[in-house]
This record gives structure tokens, C-alpha cells and sequence, in this order.
């Protein structure tokens, strides 16, 4: 399939978040290769970064399980990316006792179209995909992800077929709007080994994700029988063999599987068509222990034999990935064991309210949440508050309870906006985040007011100022703080720093007489940390100061 004439490399991966303006440009002209065609025009809304995703959306919290199927399994995974009218989605059937469990369909829409996955943007096997909308999730790149259960398609074709791959039809009707579809299967099949299959879907969250398994019985390269793999399905994302710096890196229990994840290796290097997934016709060797491999070449298919980057024979498998070049649509996960079963081990931290706002010296409170699948995890950890950005001091660590849960009062001492997260150790000692929240503290107002006025007569005869500085809510004097004295045509009198009662007295040279009879002055307080400035105007008096 040919690319969209001018869309380059480039306009396809490094411009993805940062040049959306140019991104929307070349997808005009997809639209008008696509008028050409009889295609529906494609006039995508661009939101800002900061926009809420569209009503019914879920915001982006990364993968979760969302299939467990257990006993005589095997998974088969096929991904399409195209722009034409139809294109095939294939099952891999091992033999003539295996029958589908369940299928499932995971399903992008294309990066900054905003489109929502609905009833009517696919065909599978000639039958509407009814796309579950509770299950619609917002992504980074403006893109919405959704599934299907489309077990009742898919089982009737494949169990009457004969063993092999078999090809399903799939017709994307607006295909414009819609990066590519992963057809997952999950077989049952007396002939297989015990194992379990687990299916993850969602959006990846920024920075680290994580998916941890326990297993019953260790699996490592020295083990027979026994062994595990792992895939990954990417949305948004291109490479080529020059420029391979659009990816995601994996690590296996912090060893660290490939650098290179990602790319259009089942769709094509044209906007609307960028997917890939590991499985049929993919090589389960780990990239990243292949000699030889290179940013010059694509050796990268999403699928990995777990058990060749076991270092040591292990029950616990830690997962973690991350875009590094945060521009890519993670929606898809599995995880399939054979020899051995498997359990998902969630682990998630939350931390609430996701904003507050309030004024400084008072506390911001957070209600941190651990949630796991193993209970004994849930109590006695230690979480930590950390600072991403901001001038808000965190508490001392805090211990959860039996709930999983820990409360901290985060004091605000001064005015600005802060953006902190919970962290805890998780499974194979990975740090657990929190998604960040937000504490906005709020300066003080104040209030100034100077008082007449007086002559002293303490080094020869000079003019004293004396003014009182308060917070207005609640109503409480302020000390320690600088206030300037100025006259009417704004020349600095003199300098006064608040007592304990709020209150700051200077002394300047006595003015001459006609303007100590007519001319008035002003105190000005320029604010602090924590307090809003203030100003007073005051008269001048001929009145004696008291000793």
C-alpha cells in the first residue's frame, strides 16, 4: 500500500505530539486522497493538551487485565492497520479438537481524530461489531481505544474450520478514523499443556507501566515444559529502518527485554494505518539479546519468549514498559503460560482528592489507596509523598493499614501550584506511582493602615511612621514583615519591619513645612510567600510622638 504523497517518516513519529498542526495538515490530504475515493472527508477537532476527554471516555490510567482463562489454553493475536476498504484478521487454529473460549477485539482510533470506537466502524466476518462503550478509554495522543467481545462471531467460523490460519474478513467503514483492530483469541484444547492466558487493555499511562504474574511453578531457560510469552499491541507509532527512535522499552524482572517496541509491522507508514502486535507470523526471540541488533535495522516484533531473560528461575514476573518517546498508543497486553498456571498480580496506588485548592498554612489533605489481588500485600507498607513540582513539604512516610490505606496532611507554606504523587515498592521491588494530584495554595489577603503621622524628637526633630499589618481571614497581626513608607510624589521615606503586633514605625527627615501641612504619604507592603500585598495611605500630623 503506498503512503499519503508527502507524509514522511518524520511527520508520522517525532511530530506526533509536538507538530500536531502539521500532523492535521497531512491528514487533509489523507482526506482528499480519501474524497477521491468516495471516501467520508476526514476533519479532525484538535484539542489542547490540557482538554478533558470526550463524555463517556475513561482517562487514561494504563493496561488492566481484562481476560483470565485458565486450564488447556493457548492464545492466538493478529493486528491490522489499513486504510483500504477491508483487510484480514487471522486466527491461528493448532488443530481439529481446538475450539474458541473467547474472542476479543481491541480497537484505536487514529491519533488526534478524537474518534469514539462505536457500533458500525467495523465488520468481522461480514457481522457489525457491537463495541462495548463503557470500555472506551482516552489516550495521550488523542485517540480513543475500545473492545468488543466478539466471541459470538468468531466461534462459529473457527470451530467448524479446519486446523491452520484462518483469515476473518474485517472492514473498517470509516477507516480513516481508525488505526487498526487486534483480534485475540483464546483456544481450549485438550492436547496443549496446562497454562493460563491473560489479556490486558487500556492506555498507557506516562512513564512506567507495570503488569505483574505469579506463577505456581518457576519457569527460567534451563526449565523444560515449562515457559511463558509475552506480546504488546501499539497503535500511532512509526518506524522505519533508518529512524527507529518512535518506541518503547520492556524489562523483565529489570532485565531489560528490547528498546525497540513499536512501528506499523501489520499496518502500513500512512496515518490511520499505524499498528502492530505481537503473534501470528512473529518470532518470539528477544530483540534486545539478539547480536547484531541495531537502530539501522527492525528487529522488533512485540513478541517475547519471557523465560530467555529469566536470570534466575522465578515465580514473580514484573513487567514494566514505557514510551519513551511518549508519543505512542500502548492499548494491548498478554500474557500466555504453558506448563504452568498463572495468576495477575495487581497492584495499584491512587492518591485523592485528584485537586484541592486552599490558603497557605493550612493542610492539604491526601487519602492515599493501595489496592492488590493478594491480600497479606495490602498492609504494613511503606508509601511516600514526592514533590514532582511545586514548594509544597511533604510529611514523613506514612504506613498503610489493613485497608491498604494512609492518610497525610501536606502543609502549605506557600502560595503556588504543586504537583505530587504517592509511591510505594511494588512486586519485584518496582516502584509503584500514583497518578500525580494537584494542591494549589492560595496567598493571604492582607490589610494595611497607617496611622497619622508624628513629630519626634528623638536625634533632633524628624518625622515618625507607624502602620499595622494583618491577614483579613482570619484577622491576625503579621511580624517580621517589610513596609516602605513613600511620600505623594513617591521618593522612599524610610523603612519598617513589623513587631510581633503587626506593627512597623520608621523615622525620616522632617519635610519642609508646606508640605508637612498639605502633603500626605503611603505605606505599601509588595507581598510574600504567603501573604497578598497591601497598601494605606496615611496623613501627616503635628502632633508630638509620645516617649
Amino acid at each position: 500500500m503506498n503512503p499519503v504523497p508527502g507524509v514522511t517518516r518524520h511527520t508520522l513519529h517525532r511530530g506526533a505530539m509536538a507538530a500536531a498542526g502539521l500532523l492535521l495538515g497531512l491528514m487533509s490530504a489523507a482526506a482528499s486522497a480519501g474524497t477521491a475515493l468516495g471516501k467520508r472527508p476526514f476533519a479532525p477537532a484538535l484539542r489542547s493538551a490540557n482538554a478533558a476527554p470526550a463524555a463517556s471516555v475513561a482517562v487514561a490510567s494504563g493496561l488492566r487485565n481484562v481476560v483470565s482463562a485458565s486450564g488447556n489454553v493457548y492464545l492466538s493475536t493478529d493486528g491490522v492497520g489499513s486504510n483500504a476498504p477491508g483487510a484480514q484478521l487471522r486466527v491461528d487454529k493448532r488443530s481439529a479438537a481446538s475450539t474458541v473460549r473467547s474472542a476479543h477485539l481491541l480497537v484505536a482510533s487514529a491519533g488526534f481524530s478524537q474518534h469514539l470506537p462505536d457500533d458500525g466502524d467495523l465488520l468481522l466476518g461480514g457481522a457489525p461489531v457491537d463495541i462495548d462503550e463503557a470500555t472506551r478509554v482516552d489516550t495521550r495522543v488523542f485517540a480513543v481505544n475500545a473492545r468488543a467481545d466478539v466471541t459470538a462471531i468468531v466461534k462459529p467460523l473457527v470451530d467448524a474450520a479446519a486446523p491452520g490460519l484462518i483469515s476473518l474478513p474485517v472492514v473498517e467503514t470509516r477507516p480513516e478514523l481508525i488505526d487498526g483492530s487486534i483480534l485475540a483469541v483464546v483456544f481450549d484444547d485438550p492436547a496443549v499443556a496446562d497454562g493460563t492466558v491473560l489479556l490486558y487493555f487500556g492506555s498507557h499511562s506516562a512513564g512506567d507501566n507495570r503488569i505483574d504474574v505469579n506463577l505456581v511453578d518457576p519457569i527460567g531457560p534451563d526449565v523444560a515444559d515449562r515457559g511463558a510469552e509475552f506480546t504488546i499491541g501499539i497503535a500511532f507509532s512509526a518506524q522505519d529502518s533508518s529512524d527507529q527512535s518512535q518506541s518503547t522499552v520492556i524489562d523483565v524482572n529489570a532485565i531489560t527485554m528490547t528498546r525497540l517496541a513499536g512501528g506499523q509491522d501489520d499496518g502500513a507508514l500512512e496515518l490511520g494505518a499505524l499498528l502492530t502486535v505481537g503473534g501470528i507470523g512473529d518470532s518470539p526471540d528477544v530483540p534486545g539479546l539478539i547480536s547484531g541488533c541495531t537502530l539501522g535495522a527492525r528487529c522488533d516484533d512485540e513478541r517475547y519468549a519471557l523465560e530467555q531473560a529469566m536470570a534466575v528461575n522465578s515465580r514473580n514476573i514484573g513487567i514494566r514498559f514505557n514510551n519513551e518517546s511518549a508519543d505512542d498508543n500502548i492499548l494491548f497486553a498478554s500474557f500466555a503460560s504453558r506448563g504452568t498456571r498463572a495468576v495477575s498480580l495487581v497492584e495499584r496506588l491512587t492518591a485523592t482528592p485528584a485537586s484541592q485548592t486552599l490558603d497557605v498554612r493550612q493542610n492539604a489533605e491526601v487519602a492515599v489507596q493501595l489496592e492488590t489481588s493478594v491480600d497479606d500485600r495490602r498492609a504494613g507498607r511503606r508509601v511516600d509523598l514526592a514533590v514532582l513540582n511545586g514548594n509544597v513539604v511533604t510529611p514523613p512516610f506514612g504506613t498503610t493499614d489493613a485497608d491498604g490505606r494512609v492518610r497525610f496532611a501536606v502543609p502549605c507554606l506557600a502560595a503556588g501550584r504543586s504537583f505530587v504523587e504517592a509511591r510505594v515498592v511494588g512486586l519485584n521491588s518496582l516502584l509503584l506511582r500514583s497518578p500525580p494530584i494537584q494542591i494549589t495554595c492560595n496567598a493571604l489577603a492582607t490589610r494595611l493602615t497607617a496611622e497619622p503621622s508624628r513629630l519626634s524628637l528623638g536625634s533632633g526633630l524628624r518625622q515618625l511612621y507607624r502602620a499595622r499589618l494583618e491577614t483579613l481571614a482570619p484577622l491576625l497581626p503579621e511580624s517580621g514583615e517589610l513596609l516602605r513608607v513613600f511620600d505623594r510624589d513617591g521618593q522612599r521615606l524610610c523603612i519598617a519591619i513589623t513587631d510581633d503586633d503587626g506593627v512597623g514605625e520608621c523615622v525620616s527627615d522632617l519635610p519642609p513645612l508646606q508640605t508637612l501641612l498639605l502633603g500626605g504619604f503611603r505605606v505599601e507592603f509588595e507581598g510574600s510567600a504567603e501573604l497578598l500585598p497591601a497598601s494605606a495611605s496615611g496623613r501627616r500630623g503635628l502632633l508630638l510622638a509620645p516617649r
